[in-house]
């Protein structure tokens, strides 16, 4: 492709005036600021900065940015509250399969956290089998999604833990 920037010829005299081969629409002289824009843009472009030189490094303390972070962060606190809140019953039937295991642990005196990630998993599993995924938001979806992962993850690290100590023996 031929950089209308560089050279000679009618091309360059039509970038200098704010115009481009690949623009639709040609500009006049009465077109404003929009022109004037698009011909200041064209003389500051160059074969080494082809969007313009860079500008100042953004400062991290200003008031734009202070407030962005502050916005995402509150955005992600309401999300992760979403979250919990629309797989509160899936929290409850956990609890549920929870207190079995401790009563189990009273008359056996051993926790078994296998057990535990277990029938964690299989109330997840329940509940994505129940629910329909079109009448769930996907923010729910994505919160089912991240406790399934957490809870295999910490399913894959006990069972290795446990090789180790049976491999140790």
């Amino acid at each position: 492709m031929v950089d209308a920037t560089q050279g000679e010829g009618p091309e360059r005299d039509l970038v200098g005036r704010g115009h481009h081969h690949l623009v639709g629409q040609p500009h006049g002289e009465d077109e404003g600021p929009i022109a004037d824009a698009e011909i200041s843009a064209a003389r500051m472009r160059s074969g080494e900065h082809p969007l313009g030189p860079r500008g100042r490094r953004f400062d991290r303390r200003s008031p734009f940015y202070v407030g962005l972070v502050a916005s995402a962060g509150v955005a992600t606190i309401y999300g992760a509250v979403r979250v919990l809140g629309s797989i509160s019953s899936v929290l409850v039937l956990i609890g549920v399969e929870l207190l079995e295991t401790l009563k189990a642990y009273v008359n056996e005196k051993t926790i078994h956290v296998r057990v535990v990630l277990e029938v964690a998993l299989i109330a997840m599993a329940r509940k994505v089998i129940i629910e329909e995924p079109n009448g769930v938001p996907s923010l729910t979806l994505f919160g089912i999604a991240a406790l399934i992962l957490a809870l295999g993850l910490a399913f894959y690290f006990e069972r290795n833990a446990q090789r180790q100590l049976t491999h140790h023996e």
